[in-house]
C-alpha cells in the first residue's frame, strides 16, 4: 500500500511539473504580447555602422505612482565596452537594467540598439538577476536544457559540460534548485546570462553570495569571456574591486539621475582609487525611497520572476 502510494505521488509531481510549464507559457505569451506591443515605440533598432554605439539611452524617465525613479536619463555605450554601474540603495540601478534589456518600460523616452536582430532586441541581450525565484521540483538539468531549448541554441554535449565545469556545478547539475545554496544559484543565473553569446549582458551583483575562490574564479572568466566574445556589458555592483576588474567606464546614478560618467583610468589618476572617487562623489551611503512595482505583487511573484526570465527566452511573437 505504501508503495502504491509513493508511486502515486511521483506520478502527480511528473504531472504538476508538466502542468506548469504548459500554465507558464501560457501566462508568459499572454504578458510577454504586453510587453512587445511597446518594442517599437520604446525600443528601436538604431544604427548598424562599425562605429556605431551598441546601445543609446535617450531621456529615460521612469515613475512609480508618482515617484521618479529615474530622471532624464541619457548616456550610450560603445561596442565592446564595459560599463559600471554605481549608486546607492534606491538610485535607479536596477530599474534602469530591466528597461534597458526589455523587461520593463519607460514613463518616457526610448532606447536605441547597435546590434541586428530578428524580431525583438531581447534575442541579443543576456541578463542576470540579482535575484531568482524558481519553481519547486525542478532540477538545475531541468532549467538549463529548458533555457537552451527555447533559444533554439546549437550547443552541444560536451559544449554545455565545458561551461558547467567553468561554473563549478557539476556538483549540483541534478539536483533540485530549491536546495541549492545562494552561491550556487547564483552560479545557474551567470550560466543562464551568458549561455547565448549576446551582444550586451546585464550582470546585476555578479559575485553576491560566492566565497573568495569561486568568486575569483567566476570574475576571471566572464572577463575572459567579454573580451573574447567582444560582448559589451553594464555591471552593477557595490564590489569596487569587481567594477575595476571587469569594467572599464563607470556612470554613477545618485537618486535617479545620471551624476558623472567617467573612465576608470581617469578616475585612479585623479581620485588614486575607485574606492576614493566614489567616497568623494557619491558618500558612503545614499538614502533612497523603496521602489514600489504594482506587478510584483504576492499572488504573482513566481509567475513575475518567471516572466522575466522567459522574456529573453521567447523570441517576439514566437508560441
Amino acid at each position: 500500500m505504501k508503495k502504491q502510494d509513493s508511486n502515486s505521488k511521483r506520478i502527480i509531481k511528473k504531472r504538476n511539473k508538466f502542468n506548469f510549464f504548459i500554465f507558464l507559457k501560457s501566462k508568459s505569451s499572454k504578458i510577454t504580447n504586453k510587453f512587445i506591443s511597446y518594442d517599437s515605440y520604446y525600443f528601436k533598432k538604431g544604427s548598424l555602422a562599425k562605429d556605431a554605439p551598441i546601445l543609446k539611452v535617450n531621456n529615460i524617465t521612469k515613475e512609480f505612482s508618482g515617484f521618479k525613479a529615474l530622471q532624464n536619463i541619457s548616456f550610450q555605450i560603445e561596442k565592446g565596452e564595459r560599463i559600471g554601474l554605481i549608486g546607492g540603495n534606491g538610485a535607479g540601478k536596477t530599474t534602469l537594467s530591466e528597461i534597458i534589456a526589455g523587461i520593463d518600460i519607460p514613463t518616457k523616452g526610448n532606447i536605441e540598439y547597435g546590434f541586428d536582430f530578428t524580431i525583438s532586441h531581447k534575442e541579443n541581450i543576456g541578463m542576470q538577476f540579482q535575484q531568482s525565484e524558481y519553481p519547486s521540483g525542478l532540477t538545475v538539468k531541468d532549467i538549463v536544457l529548458f533555457a537552451r531549448n527555447l533559444r533554439k541554441l546549437d550547443i552541444s554535449s560536451k559544449e554545455l559540460l565545458k561551461f558547467l565545469k567553468i561554473f563549478q556545478m557539476e556538483d549540483f547539475y541534478n539536483r533540485k534548485v530549491r536546495s541549492l545554496s545562494g552561491g550556487q544559484k547564483q552560479k545557474l543565473n551567470i550560466l543562464l546570462s551568458l549561455i547565448h553569446n549576446p551582444k550586451l549582458v546585464i550582470l546585476d551583483e555578479l559575485s553576491t553570495g560566492l566565497d573568495i575562490s569561486a568568486r575569483d574564479e567566476i570574475i576571471l572568466f566572464t572577463n575572459k569571456l567579454l573580451k573574447e566574445k567582444n560582448i559589451s556589458s553594464i555591471l552593477i555592483s557595490h564590489h569596487m574591486d569587481e567594477i575595476k576588474r571587469l569594467c572599464n567606464k563607470v556612470i554613477i546614478l545618485v537618486k535617479g539621475k545620471v551624476k558623472e560618467i567617467k573612465l576608470i583610468k581617469d578616475i585612479e589618476k585623479e581620485y588614486g582609487s575607485l574606492d576614493n572617487y566614489c567616497k568623494k562623489v557619491i558618500g558612503t551611503k545614499i538614502e533612497g525611497k523603496k521602489q514600489k512595482k504594482s506587478f510584483n505583487t504576492k499572488k504573482n511573484f513566481i509567475i513575475y520572476k518567471w516572466i522575466k526570465f522567459k522574456n529573453f527566452l521567447f523570441k517576439k511573437g514566437e508560441k
